[in-house]
C-alpha cells in the first residue's frame, strides 16, 4: 500500500487496537508518521515492510520537529516483530526556523515499544541548511536518531543497524561562518532504551 509521496497511510486514534501483518507500506508523506500515526492506540506488527517513507513535507510552512518518517508513536504502544524499516527519512524543509529532524524510521513520545528481530537500514534524519540569507545569523537544523529517536521506553531485541545517519544543516548569514547545527545517533538517540542485539 503506498501513500504516494503526499499522504500518511494510516493513522490510530486513542484506545484502537490495529493490527497489520505481511503487508508493504511505502511512500508516506506528512510532517511525522507517515507509514502509521499512532495517537495513543495499540498497534501489533508483524512481518510488515516499510520502505522509502518520509516526514518532513507541511504546507504552509511550520516549526517542527519533523520526525518518525514510517512510525510516530505519541503515548501509544508498539509491538513490532520480524519488521523492516528501510530507506526512511525524516528532514526539516529548508523554510522552517528551529525546525528538527528526528526520527528517521521512529519518533517514540512518551509510549512503550517492543521490537523484535526487526531491521532498520539505510534511515536518515537530516536537518535542513540555512539557504536564505536572513537578517541575523541563522544555525542550521539538527538532526537526531536516524534510525529511531525515543523520548518513551523502547526495548529492542535481536534487531539489526546498518547504514543509519543522522546529519545537521550548514547555517547561512554570517560572514565569519557560524557552526552548522548538531546531528548525533545514527543508530538511536534515546533517553530509555533496553538492547539485546
Amino acid at each position: 500500500i503506498s501513500g504516494n509521496g503526499t499522504v500518511r497511510v494510516f493513522c490510530v486514534s486513542n484506545e484502537v487496537r490495529f493490527a497489520v501483518s505481511n503487508l508493504t507500506i511505502t511512500a508516506g508523506g506528512s510532517p511525522g508518521g507517515s507509514a502509521i500515526l499512532n495517537l495513543g492506540g495499540s498497534v501489533e506488527l508483524s512481518g510488515v515492510v516499510f520502505s522509502a517513507n518520509g516526514a518532513g513535507f507541511a504546507y504552509p510552512p511550520a516549526s517542527g520537529p519533523y520526525g518518525g518518517g514510517a512510525l510516530f508513536n505519541n503515548g501509544g504502544s508498539v509491538i513490532a516483530r520480524n519488521c523492516a524499516f528501510t530507506g526512511k527519512t525524516a528532514f526539516s524543509p529548508f523554510w522552517t526556523e528551529q525546525g528538527w529532524a528526528i526520527g528517521g524510521a521512529i519518533y517514540n513520545v512518551a509510549g512503550t515499544m517492543e521490537l523484535t528481530s526487526c531491521l532498520f537500514a539505510d534511515n536518515r534524519a537530516v536537518g535542513a541548511s540555512r539557504l536564505i540569507i536572513q537578517l541575523l545569523p541563522n544555525n542550521g537544523d539538527p538532526g537526531y536518531g536516524g534510525a529511531i529517536y525515543n523520548t518513551g521506553m523502547l526495548r529492542l531485541d535481536l534487531c539489526t543497524f546498518t547504514g543509519n545517519g543522522a546529519s545537521g544543516g550548514s547555517s547561512s548569514g554570517d560572514p565569519e561562518g557560524l557552526p552548522g547545527a548538531e546531528g548525533s545517533g545514527g543508530d538511536r538517540t534515546a533517553a530509555r532504551l533496553y538492547s539485546n542485539f
